[in-house]
């Protein structure tokens, strides 16, 4: 619906998306991950899409990065890799525009059950492993507050398996 002028993508993975958009017609994309593979890999992927122009992927962590202001802003599955939660949602609502869309761990219900006995069981597993990387199951409620608190409005969900997907712009 209408021209995308840019995104920014949190936990940029293998760029898939922001390749997709930009196939799509958006003017840019800019994504950031804390993982060096995940970057390499996506900035490989638009090449290959010859989208490389219009695309910026670094390595960084989306709590602490300086985050230029986009039209959007998308957050697929890393507000679950991070105990500050307020600290991240604070810097990726204020670089968002029209748009924010994330997905979490689904937090109620019996998914919500299932999800944190899931984390429950890969923290335990990293930590015996001697990797120790939580990951948690945040209140969607507590998301979606602050998304409204900020002048968004949840215009699209589902619920994906174990996942909640959600799509909020400006009211």
């Amino acid at each position: 619906s209408g021209a995308v002028p840019s995104v920014r993508r949190l936990g940029v993975g293998s760029g898939g998306w922001a390749v997709a958009l930009l196939g799509r017609g958006a003017a840019r994309a800019d994504g950031i991950d804390r993982a060096p593979a995940s970057v390499g890999l996506a900035r490989r992927r638009a090449e290959e899409a010859g989208v490389d122009a219009r695309a910026t992927f670094e390595v960084d962590d989306g709590a602490f990065a300086a985050l230029e202001h986009r039209d959007w802003v998308i957050l697929g599955r890393v507000l679950c890799c991070y105990g500050d939660l307020d600290r991240l949602l604070t810097r990726s609502i204020g670089a968002a525009g029209s748009r924010y869309a994330f997905s979490v761990p689904e937090s109620r219900g019996p998914r919500g059950l299932v999800n944190r006995l899931i984390r429950w069981l890969e923290d335990l597993t990293s930590v015996v492993r001697g990797r120790p990387c939580p990951g948690f199951v945040h209140p969607i409620p507590r998301i979606e507050a602050r998304l409204s608190a900020a002048g968004y409005r949840r215009t699209r969900s589902a619920t994906a398996g174990l996942w909640y997907i959600a799509v909020f712009d400006r009211a």
